[in-house]
């Protein structure tokens, strides 16, 4: 009976998901589970491939933002070869990863950490796939992490992530692409301003069709692909 489940490592900022990897291991191991993890920024990745499926013994790959699923044998998905499922378990917005959600995998699963990214996939990029929501979760106290209580802590909530300068980023837009669709991107940005909270999704459709412009799904798919 094939109870192993194989995780990717790959590059992540502030390594992040690599520690979602180790976390999630841990998990499935509490299941019943055995679980193996391949980590691609080590340089003998490739023996530690062979070596976790020599053994006929994996139920399913899961891998975070789909890394890993460009694998192939004799032109052939690695997945499809084995004749096992590949758990794309993106935790960015589909619209960063259409290469990889396009991978010619037939038993690929995405699970998305946001309802709204399942609507871009059925809707923008008209993905056949089978599809689930798993929200983020949290760590456990019985990790017993080394952290201090609330009250003693000189920053009430610290929130971590990435900035770019907005002015730079309109500008390269503005040189980069120019004509109707710089028009549109500004008018794109500024509709999603006016709003607390608004997927790129409903603001995408919303401009459709308060402008009545009527597009097939190809080129609802390509226009928004530019954005």
């Amino acid at each position: 009976m094939k109870r192993s489940i194989v995780l990717f490592k790959g590059q992540s900022r502030y390594d992040v998901l690599r520690y979602f990897v180790d976390y999630l291991s841990e998990g499935f191991v509490e299941l019943g589970y055995e679980t193996k993890i391949v980590d691609f920024l080590q340089d003998d990745f490739s023996n530690d491939l062979v070596k976790v499926f020599e053994n006929n013994d994996v139920l399913s790959v899961v891998s975070f933002n789909a890394i890993g699923c460009d694998l192939r044998i004799d032109q052939k998905s690695l997945y499809d070869y084995l004749n096992i499922p590949f758990v794309a378990f993106m935790v960015d917005h589909p619209m960063y990863h259409i290469s990889r959600l396009n991978s010619n995998i037939s038993k690929m699963i995405i699970t998305c950490v946001d309802k709204s990214h399942i609507d871009y996939i059925q809707g923008i990029m008209n993905l056949d796939k089978t599809l689930a929501f798993i929200p983020h979760a949290g760590i456990p106290k019985r990790l017993s992490l080394d952290t201090k209580p609330a009250e003693d802590r000189s920053i009430d909530i610290l929130f971590c992530g990435s900035f770019e300068n907005p002015n730079e980023i309109r500008r390269k837009w503005k040189e980069g692409v120019g004509g109707w669709l710089s028009e549109f991107i500004d008018y794109f940005v500024e509709y999603i301003l006016q709003f607390e909270y608004i997927s790129y999704t409903e603001a995408f459709f919303d401009i459709l069709k308060n402008n009545d412009i009527f597009l097939n799904k190809d080129n609802i798919n390509k226009l928004f692909s530019l954005l």
